[in-house]
């Protein structure tokens, strides 16, 4: 091979590595996006609530969304956690009947939850009780949505403008409601109508309109397999939805001095695991979607970045704990150095946790392993945390948070490195995360299915 040759492969494996590397950052950000939007409309809208109506009915309005946003996990019953890597592994061509189960399933699960949302925010809210349950509506509803299936697609424009967008504008249409005297009522329902519409869109966009797609479920057996087949993303889902709360009921009623300590760090760890969304989101769509010896290197490079993005996290979390404390209570909580530590432990453990829950031990077809792991993990640390505060032992209840990541990562990474060996001698051996995505008709109005292009928004709670 001549000089010439060798010059001109050079250059086009270059600009390969080039685009492939715009092509990520592109991917990247357009999921860092969903989030910085999606927050920011949450945050924003607070104080103009409380301008235009009230503290208390501001209060009763966020209880019910408290509601609402809890029972969202059995709403989405586990597709969130596990969803993204396994629609990232299937071919395209079944995508739309994966989602299309997914969607009967969870109107299954939705009627019951629906139920009790109503039922508990009207008991519990202090004032403005039907805005209340509207807004519980509103969040429990929004376990309905696709984001997980966008995820698993690689699909981040149309995550942000078909699911991400109509919420916030259903969100702004609220304020802008409830500034023209429209009440709290109107506010929760244009929020309620952001996320059906966010809904129907992702929806119509997945399925190729509003039929059931051949070979999707269509009755009761079928769709009690599907709710069965997604009891370990469920359990893990559960799961980590009541451990915190779990550990603020044994420290108020054991340690109640040390409450508003845990309690601030719970809406903190909300945020900091919000700011990791968009890492977890790019490696549930781009490591499953390896095969062979391609994956296991993926899963070997995903791990190493993990790995020392968690250490990061730990020891940031550390480093802020202390000073975001100070200027959100103004001073008035105060954080001990060993309690910090442990607290940024365990957020460096959840990095790594949700990790090997949401892409590797998927990808290496161990999902029962993720139920197992964060039961025994969470239960252990449960059991830690009530020891530590029974003996009134204040400084080290930090410390069981600490035995929850341990406990849970050891048994999950254990069975994972032990499983990778399977999947390294078999299918190819070429790395697909830079391959072009084919592109697929859109709905209206959207973009072609991962084209890049931009056409003309899940909401935390407000």
């Amino acid at each position: 091979m001549n000089t010439t040759e060798t010059d001109g492969r050079t250059r086009r494996e270059a600009r390969v590595d080039s685009e492939g590397v715009g092509r990520r950052i592109r991917t990247f950000g357009w999921f860092f996006a969903t989030v910085v939007v999606s927050g920011a409309s949450s945050i924003v809208t607070i104080p103009v609530i409380v301008t235009l109506t009230s503290a208390h009915s501001w209060a009763a309005v966020a209880l019910g969304q408290a509601v609402g946003s809890s029972l969202s996990v059995l709403t989405m019953f586990g597709w969130g956690i596990t969803g993204p890597a396994r629609i990232a592994m299937m071919p395209r061509s079944e995508h739309a009947v994966a989602y299309w189960d997914s969607i009967v399933a969870r109107l299954i699960v939705l009627v019951p939850v629906l139920a009790i949302t109503v039922g508990v925010t009207w008991v519990i809210a202090p004032t403005a009780h039907l805005a209340a349950v509207v807004a519980g509506v509103a969040m429990a509803a929004g376990g309905l949505s696709g984001t997980w299936a966008l995820i698993g697609r690689r699909e981040p424009v149309a995550l942000f403008w078909a699911d991400t967008v109509p919420r916030v504008v259903g969100t702004v249409l609220g304020v802008g409601a409830l500034a023209l005297g429209g009440g709290l009522i109107a506010f929760s329902a244009l929020q309620l109508a952001g996320a059906l519409a966010a809904f129907v869109i992702v929806s119509v966009r997945l399925l190729g309109g509003v039929r059931r797609p051949e070979g999707g479920v269509h009755d009761a057996a079928g769709a009690w397999r599907v709710i069965r087949e997604q009891r370990h993303g469920v359990a893990v889902a559960v799961a980590v939805a009541a451990y915190y709360p779990l550990v603020l009921v044994i420290v108020a009623r054991f340690i109640p001095a040390q409450l508003p300590l845990y309690a601030l760090n719970e809406k903190l760890l909300r945020f900091a695991t919000m700011a990791m969304q968009p890492v977890h989101q790019y490696m549930q769509a781009a490591v499953p979607s390896q095969q062979g010896r391609a994956l296991v290197r993926a899963l070997r490079r995903s791990l190493a970045a993990i790995l020392v993005i968690s250490v990061l996290a730990w020891v940031v979390y550390t480093v802020l704990l202390p000073v975001a404390s100070g200027l959100l209570t103004a001073g008035q909580v105060q954080v001990p150095a060993f309690a910090g530590l442990m607290l940024g432990a365990f957020m460096g453990f959840s990095v790594l946790g949700s990790y090997m829950t949401s892409v590797a031990l998927v990808a290496v077809d161990r999902v029962g392993v993720i139920s197992r792991g964060s039961l025994i993990g969470f239960g252990a640390g449960l059991l830690a945390v009530l020891l530590t505060a029974l003996i009134g032992a204040a400084d080290a209840l930090a410390a069981g948070f600490v035995v929850t990541g341990i406990v849970t990562v050891l048994y999950q990474t254990t069975v994972f490195v032990r499983a990778m060996p399977r999947h390294a001698d078999v299918q190819s051996d070429i790395v697909l995360l830079d391959a072009p995505e084919p592109t697929e008709p859109a709905a209206p109005g959207l973009p072609p299915a991962g084209s890049g292009a931009v056409a003309p928004i899940v909401v935390p709670e407000v």
